[in-house]
């Protein structure tokens, strides 16, 4: 019996055509995050930007939250290399260290107001719930909160607990990002780096200087 006679076993169907469901998927995700918001879209809607079926998602996500978790994850993570890759990372002063990666940080935000909505977002609030994302936030804590203390140690920051120091600095620099990405600053400034860097030096100079036990701005 010749081979050409023998039936040919059904095709299987086609799967979808990205090599990285994942990826493609968390790619979509930011892009419908930049059009509608973190709450304007589904996890239906992500496949369908994607060009997969409904079900598709599930093997990587059980929920839409679950979604913008990996793209918070995604956010933290290259916050982190972008700090680690800084010039003054490797500087021996922390004070240089804490400031050009604040700024960094800040700059960051700033220039990509989606992806910062989603990691600070109400979705992605509880990340004790999704083990990357808390990973890569506690990362970059845990790297600025060091620097802070080394900078504590060198009396150009009171002391105090480092955490409420800290909290202090984060919620200055996310709400300063926050209100420049809404246009409360004035509806160009994001597009404008040199403005961008001369309001974030001017807030943070004058928190430093309440920082400082003497009352004085002395971040280089």
């Amino acid at each position: 019996m010749s081979t050409s006679s023998r039936p040919r076993p059904p095709k299987r169907p086609a799967t979808y055509h990205h090599g990285d469901l994942r990826r493609a998927l968390v790619d979509a995700a930011l892009a419908l995050v930049q059009e509608r918001g973190a709450e304007g879209f589904t996890l239906r809607e992500a496949a369908r930007r994607v060009g997969v079926s409904q079900t598709a998602p599930y093997r990587h996500f059980e929920t839409k939250e679950a979604l913008l978790a990996a793209v918070a994850e995604e956010g933290f993570t290259t916050l982190l290399g972008i700090l680690k890759g800084l010039p003054e990372a490797g500087d021996p002063d922390p004070r240089l260290r804490l400031r050009a990666q604040g700024f960094a940080a800040f700059r960051f935000y700033v220039s990509e107001p989606a992806r910062f909505r989603v990691m600070f977002g109400r979705a992605t609030s509880e990340k004790e719930r999704y083990p990357g994302l808390a990973a890569a936030w506690e990362a970059v804590n845990a790297l600025l909160l060091a620097n802070l203390v080394a900078t504590q140690r060198t009396g150009a920051i009171r002391e105090g607990d480092p955490l409420e120091l800290g909290l202090t600095l984060g919620a200055l620099t996310h709400g300063l990002a926050s209100l420049v990405i809404d246009g409360h600053l004035g509806p160009t400034l994001r597009t404008d780096p040199a403005a961008v860097e001369a309001i974030y030096r001017r807030a943070h100079a004058v928190l430093y200087r309440g920082l400082h036990p003497a009352g004085r701005e002395t971040l280089p």
